[in-house]
């Protein structure tokens, strides 16, 4: 019988920190934009705010980034207290990838950490540009009631289009954003550290659905 119970992680930021790779790209292309500025782009849609940016203040997107993205991937590591967490879920949950990376840059990442095979699916950039449109294709597909979906994320916008799709979230401070804006979504946690993150999961599922 399918796990009626599905725990959807965003990649960036949650698995793996790439917050230092992008923030490199964004300087090396945008000298003159500070780091408050492609902080700001994270506050609501990422793709219509770089839409705006290019527009308004010529931001410049870095030639070949998802190559040099690649690049700086393969330097990075899951903590090892989050793949065993990963480890364990699996046990017990449906866990899925839905990221606004390609999907061939997080295969390539989780086949590194010998955590594929946790993960039923890896909905990247590829697949839907839209974490809305690719989350609400997931529950239809998996006929799963949201209110037994949980979302676990770096950022505000994610934290929105979750609740979006009736899927409530957790959020993680170790990513983009720090608690105080995470905390002013209302999320259905926030968390600081993987044992953290473990208990909100474990008491998630514990709550009544409705």
């Amino acid at each position: 019988m399918q796990n009626k119970k599905l725990i959807i992680f965003d990649f960036d930021g949650v698995l793996v920190n790439t917050n230092e790779i992008a923030r490199r790209l964004h300087k090396e292309a945008n000298p003159t934009l500070s780091d408050e500025y492609f902080d700001r782009m994270h506050d609501g849609n990422f793709m219509e705010n770089l839409e705006k940016a290019m527009r308004e203040d010529g931001y410049v997107v870095q030639p070949d980034w998802y190559e040099l993205y690649a690049k700086g991937l393969e330097e990075l590591t899951t903590e090892e207290f989050l793949k065993m967490l990963v480890l364990d879920l699996v046990a017990q949950y449906t866990l899925v990838i839905v990221s606004s990376m390609e999907t061939k840059y997080i295969e390539r990442q989780l086949a590194k950490e010998n955590i594929s095979q946790c993960f039923s699916e890896v909905l990247g950039s590829d697949v839907n540009p839209s974490k809305v449109v690719k989350i609400k294709n997931l529950l239809a597909r998996r006929v799963i009631d949201p209110a037994n979906v949980v979302f676990i994320t770096d950022t505000v916008e994610d934290i929105r289009e979750g609740r979006e799709c009736g899927v409530k979230s957790i959020a993680v401070t170790w990513g983009m954003q720090d608690r105080k804006k995470l905390e002013n979504e209302h999320p259905n946690a926030v968390v600081d550290t993987v044992p953290e993150l473990e208990a909100a999961i474990e008491a998630f599922f514990l709550e009544p659905r409705n």
